[in-house]
């Protein structure tokens, strides 16, 4: 789901900034592009549905109760930041008057907008603005990043660097816990989930790359 998610959103973003040229980021030209993408591959979304709102948490006797005891703690940690940017501007500074203003402008003018460094993170994020023409799913669309920076943490510890599940949950925790990393949760809503993911991502594929050669090569001899 990370390496979906991952690519799906550069795609996105690409296609956007290009509608942006012409000025057409309006929400019947945007909505039919994401509605495709959900449909191409619609087994996967519905799967995704599936498993996070519909089938129950299955716990695993083998794994202990420490590990999803870190997994409850995180999972009531992010719940309160998430009811806590349910609120009609952003609170910092920075994401208040240029990360999601930059969205906002997108939303408002259905364009890009002109004197600003490259921002292909706002452009990402003005789909909240596009489509719904509300804040508070423009910050979701930032916390999410977030929650999927540690989900691929957690994948990283456990496929690549085979660590115990107890320990991989603690690992999240500690991280998702950090003060710098909360404070991106509610606060600075801006680029720096984004930018972790995509690093992250970036770890697990080269990881896996070394990981396929180390296995092409032994099969060899």
């Amino acid at each position: 789901f990370t390496y979906d998610f991952g690519l799906g959103a550069i795609i996105v973003t690409i296609l956007m900034f290009f509608i942006g040229t012409v000025d057409q980021l309006k929400v019947f030209v945007l909505l039919p592009i994401l509605l495709l993408f959900i449909g191409v591959n619609y087994k996967m979304s519905f799967d995704f549905v599936m498993k996070t709102f519909v089938r129950p948490f299955k716990i695993k006797s083998e794994n202990g109760m420490w590990g999803y005891f870190c997994l409850f703690v995180l999972f009531a940690f992010l719940i309160l930041n998430l009811i806590a940017i349910d609120i009609p501007f952003p609170l910092g500074f920075d994401s208040r008057n240029l990360y999601i203003n930059i969205a906002n402008q997108i939303g408002i003018t259905n364009k890009l907008v002109a004197g600003y460094q490259p921002y292909s993170w706002s452009l990402f994020l003005s789909q909240g603005f596009i489509l719904f023409d509300r804040t508070e799913t423009t910050l979701f669309l930032s916390f999410i990043t977030g929650v999927l920076s540690l989900i691929a943490t957690f994948h990283l510890s456990r496929k690549y660097l085979k660590i115990s599940f107890t320990n991989a949950c603690l690992i999240v925790l500690v991280v998702g816990l950090m003060p710098t990393f909360a404070n991106q949760y509610f606060v600075e809503l801006k680029t720096d989930f984004a930018l972790l993911f995509y690093q992250l991502l970036a770890v697990m594929i080269l990881m896996e790359f070394f990981l396929k050669s180390k296995l092409a090569t032994e099969s060899q001899i």
